[in-house]
């Protein structure tokens, strides 16, 4: 890498310079840093490697650890001036470095107190996600190579629409279900409900992580958020955030198992969607971005058929994994 950069973690105090350098739907999480290390329980836990040229900030790399400690690649920016130097890798090695030390200390603690000293702590991963159609892709792939992440997999198709989505037609097919099943906002459903689906013991049943209502709870939209009851019971939900003040991106869409086959996605995710288009929500956020992984094919299909001609780019999405074995030194725990 040439030119004297410093490349190091960021503090509380120093976050706000680079404030620019990522999403506006991260930057809160900077605000979030903190000077002490990661607490024992270890979620939502910020990674934030900055890069000074002097004391300029020249570039960010953004993570942020799960509750299974985890990490997911936010951002990473280099200014312009400075790429193709070997300085966004150089931070994504920091972040190992970084994540290895802080993560191991962690489950090592867990490990102590445990009684499990001996044990092996066992590894993480390094998650980062991309969509390879943009102009950017191939810069990011060049940076995983450098460190050694896994090929890419497939994850969703990504579909992107405009105000023109209002004019579906199938808008104005597929409107209430009937007894003994409701749809009624997310935020009015009783919160004991909500807890019964978080512990898995509601009658939703199991889903997978990336259908979960739980993500981002803090910046769900309360507008055109959906739950579909059965009988009062939460069995399946669209949930949709506002990454951008002028997008709504519908981010999971879920029915129960024991339900699917009886049409009651489709009147709940346009539900969804007549909430967005057909209310002043139609001029604050005209765009809006519909995610379908590919672990759920039925809703892949259905989606692609009913929205491909209202959209204005469809792209797929992949992610690429580094796995870390975690070297922690337990004597230096106790």
């Amino acid at each position: 890498m040439d030119g004297p950069f410093i490349i190091k973690p960021l503090t509380q105090h120093e976050a706000a310079l680079f404030m620019p350098m990522t999403y506006p739907s991260y930057r809160h999480l900077l605000m979030r840093l903190s000077d002490e290390k990661m607490s024992e329980r270890g979620r939502n836990s910020v990674f934030a490697i900055g890069a000074f040229l002097g004391l300029l900030p020249v570039g960010l790399t953004l993570a942020l650890a799960d509750a299974s400690l985890d990490i997911d690649i936010l951002s990473i920016y280099a200014a312009r001036q400075f790429r193709g130097n070997g300085m966004a890798a150089a931070m994504l090695k920091e972040l190992v470095l970084e994540a290895r030390g802080r993560i191991g200390k962690m489950r090592g603690h867990q490990l102590v107190r445990s009684g499990s000293a001996g044990e092996d702590p066992g590894s993480f991963r390094i998650r980062a996600i991309y969509e390879k159609e943009h102009h950017f892709s191939q810069a990011v792939e060049r940076i995983l190579d450098s460190q050694g992440f896994e090929p890419s997999t497939p994850r969703c198709t990504v579909f992107r629409c405009d105000s023109e989505m209002g004019q579906m037609p199938w808008l104005d097919m597929y409107f209430d279900v009937s007894e003994p099943f409701r749809i009624i906002p997310w935020i009015e459903v009783d919160p004991g409900e909500i807890e019964l689906v978080r512990t898995g013991n509601g009658e939703a049943g199991e889903f997978p992580q990336e259908l979960s209502p739980f993500s981002e709870t803090d910046r769900i939209e309360p507008s055109n958020s959906m739950a579909l009851l059965r009988s009062g019971k939460i069995v399946g939900w669209s949930i949709t955030h506002r990454p951008m003040p002028d997008t709504i991106r519908y981010s999971s869409i879920f029915v129960a198992a024991d339900i699917r086959g009886l049409g009651l996605a489709i009147p709940l995710l346009m539900e969804s969607i007549r909430r967005h288009v057909r209310t002043e929500m139609a001029v604050q956020a005209p765009k809006a971005t519909f995610v379908v992984y590919h672990t759920n094919p039925e809703m892949k299909r259905m989606v692609s058929r009913r929205m491909a001609r209202y959209s204005k780019e469809i792209t797929e999405s992949v992610e690429r994994i580094l796995s870390i074995a975690i070297n922690c030194i337990l004597s230096l725990l106790l």
